[in-house]
């Protein structure tokens, strides 16, 4: 659990978790530090508003499809999208890694899989992923 605070007499006012799913480093800094960094570097403060926006549009994204979108769309959607970025061939995560990216259990997303590989939308080689038709996998979403 990561908790971000300052005094002792404060609450947490944004817990969070996070696993590494490799070997990682992680930096902490004050956040009496952060803040003064922000407002002596105003190039600074507005990459961070950047960014800030960029990943409430993503977050807004993510809950449309986890309100909107039943598993399978969400599944394929991942598909198309490490494909195009990734191209043929590319490596799936866990099951369990999926369905953290997914917001569902690994039930679903192997239930799922095995769906979309029985239909022949996927060929499935150990961990590796190919989508022969596109097209026909992208028709899962709409």
């Amino acid at each position: 659990m990561v908790q971000i605070w300052g005094s002792t007499s404060e609450r947490p006012t944004y817990p969070a978790s996070a696993e590494a799913l490799e070997e990682s480093q992680v930096l902490a800094i004050p956040k009496e530090a952060f803040f003064r960094l922000v407002e002596e570097r105003p190039p600074l403060a507005r990459a961070l508003i950047r960014y800030l926006a960029r990943r409430q549009g993503q977050l807004l994204h993510l809950l449309d499809r986890l309100v909107f979108h039943e598993v399978r769309e969400r599944l394929c959607e991942f598909l198309l999208e490490r494909l195009r970025e990734e191209g043929q061939g590319f490596r799936l995560p866990t099951n369990p890694e999926l369905a953290a990216l997914l917001g569902t259990v690994p039930e679903a997303v192997s239930r799922n899989l095995g769906e979309l590989y029985r239909r022949g939308l996927i060929r499935l080689s150990g961990r590796r992923v190919e989508i022969p038709n596109a097209t026909a996998l992208e028709e899962e979403i709409l």
